[in-house]
């Protein structure tokens, strides 16, 4: 392991959850098999049971998840807020719990926190498909996209993607709300 992967050496990954328990135990076993592949990383991972009535919770557990409940409103955002307060990780990684991102994808966003000056990388359903890519979705996020990409100068192609990683200091130096 060189010098830069030692300072960034755990990751936590940050699967919020609401009655998932159809795509939940497939998806954790995907992410389990990625993760095993990147020993020179520790990891945690947390579902955040967002007030589930079904077996979401046990599911998650014995598939070695950490599980948190959200006990604020109910809502991805809220159950995202639970997750970065708990996590550890140098690398904060958010993917859904309804099985549409694809766990191997995992390994791509960590070089670039490593070998460069990266805070946030974005997944993209663009450039590598999803089953959820629906044609009104499309039609939404790439307006959604070119705005941001006008307003801010970048270069996104998927500005809704839930499948996200940060530098721990992007979520834990934020004051979040959600309504």
């Amino acid at each position: 392991i060189n010098n830069r992967n030692r300072k960034m050496k755990k990751i936590s990954i940050l699967i919020p959850a609401t009655d998932e328990e159809e795509t939940l135990g497939e998806g954790r076993r995907d992410v389990n098999s990625e993760i095993k592949n990147l020993p020179e990383f520790l990891w945690e991972v947390i579902v955040i049971a967002d007030h589930c009535i079904d077996s979401t919770t046990t599911i998650a557990e014995k598939n070695g998840a950490k599980v948190i409940t959200n006990n604020r409103p109910a809502g991805k955002g809220n159950a995202l807020i639970s997750g970065f307060e708990i996590a550890n990780g140098d690398i904060i990684i958010m993917m859904d719990a309804d099985y549409s991102h694809i766990a191997e994808d995992i390994k791509k966003f960590i070089p670039n926190f490593i070998n460069k000056n990266v805070g946030l990388v974005i997944g993209s359903r663009c450039l590598g498909g999803s089953g959820e890519y629906t044609a009104i979705r499309s039609l939404g996020n790439v307006i959604f996209t070119t705005c941001i990409n006008i307003l801010f100068n970048l270069k996104l192609t998927d500005g809704l993607n839930g499948f996200k990683a940060f530098k721990k200091e992007i979520v834990k130096n934020h004051k979040y709300s959600c309504k």
